[in-house]
């Protein structure tokens, strides 16, 4: 009876290291504009937020061409143009997601997808849910350092 309880044991922990998961980052999305004012008043505390956990957050941010001029828009307007109208369908900023969705407007009877609706709680339940599977990026460069050549490694852990 030993010997079986010895052996169940041990595959149980076996079985517990093999299923463990991954931590993962939380990603952010921000559609904003510099000639908004409402992105304006949001963004010093939204991007406070982002900067204080930055171990545990990515964040994308996205410069509109609306509601007025943004020089930013111009680099890669088209890009953004894509991400804003393929899955979020914007028609107004500043807007935010956590992992894609929206944050309820709770807080301050704030709209749905304003960033002010993301906060620390948000931020730690979601960094809560591990991943399973474990990503690795390596990277080259080319011998006149023209091009960058990158190698993933996905692991189911």
């Amino acid at each position: 009876m030993k010997k079986f309880l010895l052996g169940l044991g041990l595959i149980s922990l076996l079985s517990a290291t093999n299923t463990q998961a991954t931590q993962r980052l939380v990603l952010i999305e921000e559609f904003t504009n510099a000639s908004c004012g409402p992105c304006a008043s949001q963004n010093p505390a939204f991007n406070t937020l982002i900067s204080n956990n930055s171990t545990k957050v990515v964040s994308i941010k996205y410069q509109t061409n609306f509601p007025g001029y943004d020089p930013m828009n111009l680099q890669n307007a088209s890009e953004v143009l894509t991400r804003q109208n393929y899955y979020y369908n914007l028609n107004g900023v500043p807007y935010a997601t956590i992992d894609g969705d929206t944050a309820a407007p709770s807080i301050g009877g704030y709209y749905i997808g304003a960033p002010h609706n993301i906060v620390q709680s948000t931020i730690n339940t979601k960094y809560a849910i591990a991943s399973p599977f474990d990503v690795l990026l390596t990277h080259t460069f080319s011998a006149d350092y023209d091009s960058i050549f990158i190698t993933m490694n996905i692991t189911n852990t």
